[in-house]
């Protein structure tokens, strides 16, 4: 075909002999194999000294495409880093190879703390057969990890071999630096990310303006399992739904503050507020909890989460922080420290005898996951956000299927006290690398505060696909970052604590349900969280007939029999 000159900003669809893939935005998104996925992404990636993700751009410059293979050049850039250029190279061949060819051009000397070639394999490969070449020519033969790999499983990588079917190979080559591997379901990623320069290595680090440099990758089908014929999917999926139960319904609170307060006082049904307090005087002026009329003498339960500089801090924050309770008539039934260590958990329970007391981390999983907690703990904390490394609205949504392994991976851990997650939403409301979190109100960025999709169906949608599978893994309590998903789902709200029915969902990658029976009635929430239209067949006990539900991307329905 003619050579292209366009901004390359959505899908285009292309096939290296027997493999399908979507190019977007300088990226290879969904390698598969018959349907089978072997690799996630292929892309070049800039982050800033402080680990944001600026705006990335690609144009496409040239273009031939072909039935079982294609080329491609593309000229990528950040704009609002302008001293960083790069041209990239992409093709693929009928015999199943892709190369993926950067080449970057500084202008300027920048910092970063991460500039390169990132290829991520599906989460799905967990527990997958893996030989690891390394670049002293060892051979290492593994697998992925199942449970979630506190630190990085593989180092000083030049060529993964996976499994990705039972009579099927997969080659990854790396050329021109050397790469290591980390579990990205630490940070809600459904993915393992391989990418180059160690985190064991100094960050920030400088790249010298006036250079250019060169990276690569090669994908390999080695051994491709017999293609089978896939039957025609069903028009509609089928959900039935059993009055049987299988769990609780999780505690649903609120992060609230000076701010909110007032508007989280009217949401009903609350089980309770969570106030986050930060190093420095738990009773000044500036803290909420002595903010006049806004929690003095609230009939919701108070959880606060006390968050120091040390553990040293720990015996005069809590005697503080007690002292300021008690004069302006608040009540905190349950407490969180951190840092987590026997010395603070003491402190907290000396200074609030009757309070439950926690720990774990104020942040996400993979801080949880490196931690050697007390015993005795009456609960264990920590946050999500699926917004941490990209923030498409596909990445958010297949996030939700690396939750239950996060609770599975803490249970193997020996970790038996119950779980409390939050403050949950898509936009990351806790920064863990010691700078502000950006705020962009526009588009979606990673790691930026505010989402406008918290605020719209879509938010909603993933609070239910949220809720489903940290109800399955068996949470405690989510604390959501938002009081306005509690108005949307209000009578899902009310009902916390209550048995959750069981369901048979052919596909909970795209489609979510929650279900609850009283005995007279079953109410469903049903979310797509795909961005195709879902037709659902759904069976509800009792139901004389099933019902037809036609569900938009992203959006849902409540329905009852």
């Amino acid at each position: 075909m003619p050579a292209l000159a366009h901004s390359e900003s959505g899908p285009l669809a292309l096939r290296a002999g027997a493999l399908d893939l979507v190019v977007q935005e300088g990226r290879l998104l969904g390698i598969c194999h018959a349907g089978v996925e072997v690799w996630r992404t292929v892309m070049f990636l800039y982050r800033d000294p402080a680990w944001a993700t600026p705006r990335h751009g690609a144009d496409i410059r040239k273009a031939d495409l072909r039935d079982d293979g294609f080329s491609l050049h593309l000229a990528g850039s950040c704009p609002d880093v302008p001293s960083i250029r790069w041209s990239t190279d992409i093709q693929g061949t009928a015999d199943g190879r892709i190369r993926f060819s950067v080449d970057v051009e500084l202008h300027a000397d920048l910092l970063t703390s991460r500039t390169g070639i990132c290829v991520l394999h599906p989460a799905s490969a967990a527990g997958a057969v893996l030989e690891v070449e390394h670049v002293d020519g060892r051979i290492s033969r593994s697998r992925f990890p199942e449970r979630i790999s506190a630190w990085q499983p593989f180092t000083q990588i030049r060529a993964l071999r996976h499994r990705f079917a039972p009579a099927g190979w997969a080659i990854c080559e790396f050329d021109g630096d050397d790469y290591e591997m980390e579990d990205q379901r630490n940070f809600s990623d459904a993915s393992f990310k391989t990418y180059s320069r160690s985190n064991f290595a100094s960050r920030p680090f400088r790249l010298d303006g006036g250079t250019r440099w060169r990276r690569s990758v090669t994908l390999t089908l080695e051994q491709a399992p017999r293609r089978r014929h896939r039957p025609v999917a069903d028009a509609a999926l089928s959900i039935v739904v059993s009055a049987d139960s299988t769990a609780r319904l999780p505690a649903l609170g609120v992060l609230a503050n000076a701010d909110n307060a007032v508007a989280c006082a009217r949401v009903p049904a609350l089980s309770h507020l969570r106030i986050d307090l930060r190093a420095g005087s738990p009773g000044s002026a500036s803290s909420p909890l002595t903010s006049p009329s806004l929690f003095s003498h609230t009939l919701t339960p108070l959880r606060v989460d006390l968050i120091l500089d040390g553990d040293a801090d720990a015996a005069p924050a809590c005697r503080q922080l007690s002292e300021a309770c008690v004069t302006h008539g608040i009540v905190v039934t349950a407490l969180a420290i951190f840092p987590t260590s026997a010395r603070a958990v003491q402190a907290a329970r000396t200074c609030f005898p009757h309070a439950r007391i926690g720990g774990g981390t104020p942040f996400f999983f993979t801080h949880l996951n490196r931690l050697v907690l007390p015993p005795r703990l009456d609960f264990v904390t920590y946050t999500t956000c699926p917004i941490i490394h990209v923030a498409d609205d596909l990445s958010v949504m297949q996030s939700l299927a690396t939750l239950p392994e996060q609770l599975a991976t803490l249970r193997a851990r020996g970790v038996d006290a119950p779980v409390h997650v939050g403050p949950v939403g898509i936009g990351m409301s806790i920064d863990p690398f010691g700078v502000h979190v950006r705020h962009e109100p526009g588009s979606p960025v990673a790691m930026a505060r505010d989402d406008a999709r918290d605020h719209t169906a879509f938010g909603q949608a993933w609070m239910l696909g949220y809720l489903s599978r940290m109800t399955a893994a068996g949470v405690a309590s989510v604390t959501l970052a938002h009081a306005d998903v509690f108005n949307a789902l209000g009578a899902l709200v009310a009902r916390q604590g209550a048995p959750v029915c069981r369901v048979r969902n052919p596909d909970p990658d795209r489609l979510a349900v929650l279900a609850l029976d009283d005995g007279i009635s079953c109410q469903a929430w049903v979310a797509n969280l795909s961005p195709q239209s879902l037709d659902i067949a759904l069976v509800l006990p009792r139901a004389t007939r099933q019902q037809s539900l036609r569900l938009a991307p992203y959006t849902w329905v409540h329905a009852s029999s």
